[in-house]
């Protein structure tokens, strides 16, 4: 009879992980994809949001990031706790609380976004940006510092350069095998994924 238990409670445990596993699933989120184990972490947690479409739930992993997505994705990330639906936004936006949660932080000055900012490509090096001020600023993590160098940084300022040496130096950012950094280029919402994973749990 216990064996037989036993036998059942493993059935049981066994499709919760399952059920859990599949919980949400995205149409357009191939089963090799090197960004998939990123997405679907982050979807888990209810940071990463993908779209309806045709009746199917997709992901879209090479559409470029926005500022009032990376924003919501990296604030979400950083402060989990804060009940979003209580903040009153300066302005009319899905992600203008993000906005104002991270104005409240220090993360972004005053009217550093606006209503125009919200649906426009994100740059790289905005990302690295308001990824290390959140880092810093939000989690109390401490400033980090690389040597790592870049072919093609020379433009950025001086506290650009800060940004990116502390992503870089907890991990979130490699740039390319060209050993370039590419700072006004765009991101796609696969390589997001990556970023916000590796900065909550590290470079694995």
């Amino acid at each position: 009879m216990k064996k037989l238990i036993t036998i059942i409670m493993t059935i049981v445990i066994l499709a919760s992980f399952t059920m859990t596993s599949f919980a949400i699933t995205f149409n357009d989120v191939a089963e090799n994809a090197w960004y998939k184990s990123y997405v679907y972490d982050l979807a888990e947690k209810g940071i990463i949001n993908g779209y309806e479409e045709n009746g199917a739930s997709v992901y879209k992993p090479d559409k470029k990031v926005t500022v009032a997505e990376f924003t919501k994705l990296i604030i979400a990330a950083s402060a989990p706790t804060i009940k979003y639906n209580l903040i009153e936004p300066d302005f009319e936006h899905w992600a203008a609380k993000y906005v104002k949660v991270a104005e409240n932080f220090g993360v972004l000055e005053d009217d550093e976004y606006t209503l125009e900012d919200m649906n426009r490509e994100i740059t790289r090096i905005e990302v690295v940006k308001i990824l290390s001020r959140c880092d810093i600023m939000v989690r109390e993590n401490g400033q980090k510092s690389s040597d790592k160098v870049f072919t093609d940084t020379q433009e950025l300022d001086g506290d650009q350069i800060i940004y990116l040496n502390h992503a870089v130096g907890i991990g979130v950012i490699s740039g390319d095998p060209e050993g370039t950094f590419r700072p006004n280029d765009g991101l796609k919402r696969s390589e997001s994924a990556k970023i916000i994973y590796t900065y909550l749990n590290g470079n694995n």
